[in-house]
């Protein structure tokens, strides 16, 4: 008996079989390689011993790749010689031409033994067959002058071909077409398992390919995101924070794991909210926006951000969230506002070098000065004042604020030392020092005596 040294398929041990299935096109199957070869093996002995008859399955090379029952007159004469190996194998692929899926034939090989054939089709492709034979009908005379002469032709040891001939199977026609009614009901087997295990390791191998082509893109994305100079966010529709690259969270002091499950609202000041909360209506009908905004790191200092942000829907069109790129533009506000302030002093010296030449009093000129330093600095109290030869402080010039809030009036209208009393304070630190000096917290100053008093 010949079996091909074909691949053999296993289904269920592992992947190896299902990249060899999905590598074969539904147009270049070989049975070898779609059928489990020692299943099928198994099977067909125990139909053997039920039945009597000599079973295999051959490719459409005449290979046999699985069988059982062989009688001796084959395997040890017909399969042996060259010329009746050959007349075996033509008898397989010329014979079993012709037979219709779902039907069988039975025939005569051109070694005078009867087989039977069914064909095995995979799809609309034909692979192999199902084979039944090397017996004779139990109603028929076998002719032993015929195969005396098959052994004096082939040069055969007479009387053991004959010997052979004396044990092949007798089959009553009943037998033989109940047995190829499962042996077609078999070969539909074979054809429908093995189809859908080609389609379904095509359908593994494109899910596999897709799998790993999303796991590449999302990796690829995910690098981007994770090397972008732009902190990126995602927030859902109840304004929690789902996702924050490494650059978000290092923007606002926070780690990934820390930032994510976070209100949008933990980084906003009630001054900003309102301009996030008109934003949010607009995401909801799909308008893309960018805007600056100043929000809150978590040690509570200030970062200005410019906002590109993009509403996300679900497949039926509801808005679920937003993605949000923020870059940090605090540095380049500062820059801003130093300019700004820089082009307000300049705008004070000159408002002081014109009011210089109009001024006719240096009372005027004080009143003038002072105008500008107060608008430049966004200050609400101030004075200008001179010590004078008389030891007494002489205002020069004083804000209305500053004017109502002194307490210290003398006759003459002026602020008046007492007369054995040491210049102190704050103003006191400044004509002692010949030093301007300038406090955002005046109450907390070491050199303070009260304001407004002194």
């Amino acid at each position: 008996m010949e079996k091909s040294k074909a691949y053999q398929y296993k289904a269920h041990k592992g992947e190896d079989g299902v990249r060899s299935l999905s590598a074969l096109k539904m147009k270049n199957i070989e049975l070898a390689e779609i059928v489990d070869i020692e299943a099928n093996q198994s099977l067909m002995d125990y139909f053997f011993k039920l039945t009597h008859i000599p079973i295999g399955l051959n490719d459409l090379k005449g290979n046999v790749l699985v069988g059982t029952g062989w009688q001796d007159i084959c395997t040890k004469f017909h399969r042996v010689h060259p010329e009746t190996c050959k007349h075996c194998v033509e008898s397989n692929i010329k014979l079993s031409s012709g037979v219709v899926p779902g039907e069988f034939k039975a025939y005569k090989c051109k070694n005078n033994m009867w087989d039977l054939v069914t064909p095995i089709m995979v799809g609309d492709q034909h692979v192999g067959y199902v084979f039944a034979g090397q017996f004779f009908f139990e109603d028929e005379n076998v002719d032993y002058e015929l195969f005396r002469s098959q052994a004096r032709k082939y040069g055969f040891n007479e009387e053991e071909y004959l010997k052979a001939l004396e044990k092949v199977p007798r089959l009553s026609r009943e037998a033989v077409d109940t047995s190829m009614s499962f042996l077609m009901t078999f070969a539909n087997m074979v054809s429908q398992i093995s189809y859908k295990n080609i389609k379904l390791a095509q359908s593994l191998a494109e899910r596999n390919t897709l799998v790993e082509e999303l796991r590449k893109s999302e990796e690829k994305y995910r690098n981007i995101v994770e090397t972008a100079n732009e902190g990126i966010i995602i927030v859902d529709d109840k304004t929690t924070i789902t996702f924050a690259n490494h650059k978000m969270a290092d923007m606002f002091g926070y780690d990934v794991e820390e930032g994510i499950g976070r209100s949008l609202w933990d980084f906003v000041s009630d001054e900003n909210r309102v301009i996030i909360e008109k934003n949010m209506e607009k995401w909801a009908y799909g308008i893309i926006e960018t805007y600056e905004l100043k929000l809150t790191r978590k040690d509570g200092s200030s970062v200005w951000v410019l906002i590109n942000s993009k509403p996300l829907f679900d497949k039926n069109g509801k808005h679920i969230g937003v993605l949000a790129m923020f870059t940090d533009i605090t540095k380049r506000k500062q820059k801003e506002y130093r300019i700004r302030r820089y082009n307000h002093i300049l705008e004070g010296i000159n408002q002081i070098f014109s009011n210089v030449v109009q001024a006719k009093t240096e009372e005027e000129l004080g009143e003038a000065c002072l105008s500008v330093a107060l608008e430049v600095t966004g200050s609400e109290f101030g004075l200008i004042i001179e010590m004078g030869a008389d030891g007494l402080l002489h205002d020069v010039a004083k804000s209305e604020l500053a004017w109502e809030q002194c307490l210290m009036y003398d006759k003459t209208g002026h602020l008046s030392l007492p007369s054995d009393y040491v210049v102190h304070g704050l103003y006191g630190s400044v004509i002692i020092n010949e030093k301007s000096f300038f406090t955002n917290d005046p109450q907390s100053h070491p050199d303070r005596i009260g304001l407004p008093e002194g």
